[in-house]
């Protein structure tokens, strides 16, 4: 019986004898509360509802077919004081199965659509969710307690829904809420724009997932310019959640009051997956004013899976954290680049074997706890800036590539780019080196001496063999340099005066 119900509902097969066609609110009302199977047709270009309370699904399995017409939560007339009124939309809950095709909702109150107690809701076609309001949990779509809503259409737009906390305990999702629940947008193109969670509790401008959830977007998603009045100016992700978003990914103009710019993690896992030719872009989203793309707290862990070699994040504002626990980890072989000029602060970044993260122009990166540059991956902090990172311990497997000038820091140093450790530093005898001289005349035989990494302590040294110098025509054998680990430093001297003193005694 199950693997019937479920080719039913798969190849969206009729399952009642004929399509029935409704014309008014009233109509389709009545046929979705029936316990039997319907398959009905929205006729009238926009149906009304005409009722207050939740429109509860019965429990035959129901198929809606849109036909691109609207279903208004809005009274067509207003009231006696000139309102126009509001209503709630559908409750579908206790296992219940619902198929909605080609439909847009909008104006309802309390959710458009609320699902629980493993009930399933797929949106086939075209979908748009717009103007939908609700208190505490979700504007558009709430989703609790074992159910799972599936996109299977070209798009899904959620535009200007908005979930209100009135200050008395916590909003979340300005479009979707999702509370022990699975949500997928498989291969829909899904666009988030101007959602808010409003109130000094409101988190997830328009998302908020919650509790063991399971989210998942593709191919293309874009959120831009959602608010929320406190954390997540576009997501909201707590413990125990797994938040997955895949294809080309936006993330414009998205606002925090608090923290977030446009996610907000208190735990839980995010992947950001990026294939051959797309690229994860976040630019413009602010939190408390200022350039804020990521918050992480607690125990989150935020994975940044580049797929390929021209598999780009472009990460234009900041990420921020609290806590010694978070992880960020760089996988896969394409790029990661750190563009923004407000400080980042990561508690644990590890740059995973293959990949390569870049510093683009000078940018402020603080690691309270562990950088770790794996095998085969690359850290390029080479970009014609002076760049001085701090990091509480430091492990490099893979390649280190950096600046150096010919200007001086002080008396004793030249400009270079830095990084500044207070704790254990380690370095497998495969890690390389790569320098770039900008322009440095490296043969003039004037000692210059360049501090890489500062350290409390120290495991292991830099093979002469694994330095390369790039951006110059000589090659390394000619480059007169030494590397002096002493005063708890790693010092690159070019031209070193004993050295020099060596050469006019044979000479």
């Amino acid at each position: 019986m199950k693997k019937i119900l479920f080719l039913l509902l798969l190849f969206d097969v009729n399952v009642s004898a004929q399509v029935i066609d409704v014309s008014n609110f009233s109509s389709l009302d009545k046929l979705m509360s029936s316990d039997e199977s319907q398959t009905i047709s929205v006729v009238s270009s926009k149906a009304i509802v005409s009722s207050g309370k939740y429109h509860t699904i019965g429990l035959g399995t129901k198929i809606i077919y849109g036909n691109n017409n609207i279903l208004d939560g809005q009274s067509h007339k207003p009231d006696s004081k000139g309102k126009y009124v509001r209503y709630s939309g559908f409750l579908i809950d206790s296992k219940k199965d619902v198929i909605i095709r080609n439909l847009t909702m909008q104006n309802f109150k309390d959710e458009a659509v609320y699902t629980s107690g493993k009930a399933r809701l797929d949106l086939r076609g075209v979908v748009n969710f717009k103007n939908n309001s609700g208190c505490k949990n979700g504007g558009a779509i709430g989703a609790s307690w074992g159910s799972s809503i599936n996109f299977s259409g070209p798009s899904a737009i959620f535009k200007n829904n908005r979930v209100i906390s009135n200050n008395v305990g916590m909003a979340s999702g300005g479009a979707i809420y999702a509370y022990d629940a699975s949500i997928n947008f498989n291969g829909s193109d899904v666009i988030f724009t101007s959602n808010m969670a409003i109130g000094n509790n409101g988190n997830g401008g328009a998302v908020g997932v919650y509790d063991e959830s399971t989210v998942m977007f593709g191919e293309r998603v874009e959120f831009s310019n959602n608010i929320a009045d406190f954390n997540g100016g576009a997501i909201y992700i707590t413990h125990n959640s797994n938040v997955t978003i895949r294809g080309n990914v936006e993330f414009i103009g998205n606002n925090a009051n608090a923290n977030g710019g446009a996610i907000y993690m208190i735990g839980g896992m995010l992947n950001i997956e990026t294939f051959n030719g797309m690229m994860s872009r976040f630019i413009g989203n602010k939190a408390r004013g200022k350039s804020n793309a990521i918050h992480l707290a607690n125990d989150a862990l935020l994975n940044f899976n580049n797929n390929a070699i021209n598999a780009v994040v472009d990460m234009n504002d900041a990420v921020t954290s609290e806590g010694s626990e978070a992880i960020v980890n760089i996988n896969g072989t394409g790029q990661f680049n750190l563009t923004s000029k407000e400080e980042s602060i990561i508690p644990n970044l590890n740059i995973n074997e293959s990949s390569t993260f870049n510093l683009v122009s000078n940018i402020s990166l603080q690691i309270t706890e562990k950088l770790k540059i794996e095998k085969d991956a690359r850290f390029n902090i080479g970009n014609n800036k002076e760049d001085i990172i701090y990091v509480k311990n430091y492990i490099q497997e893979g390649t280190l590539s950096f600046d150096i000038f010919t200007d001086t820091t002080d008396t004793k140093y030249c400009k270079s780019d830095r990084i500044i450790t207070d704790g254990k530093v380690f370095l497998d005898s495969a890690s390389k080196l790569e320098i770039f001289t900008n322009g440095i005349p490296m043969n003039d035989r004037i000692e210059r001496k360049y501090v890489l990494i500062t350290y409390a302590s120290l495991k292991g040294k830099f093979n002469k063999k694994n330095v390369i110098f790039i951006d110059t025509d000589l090659m390394e054998e000619d480059i007169n340099y030494a590397i002096e680990y002493k005063d708890n430093r790693i010092v690159f001297i070019l031209n070193p005066k004993e050295t020099r003193k060596l050469l006019s005694a044979v000479i």
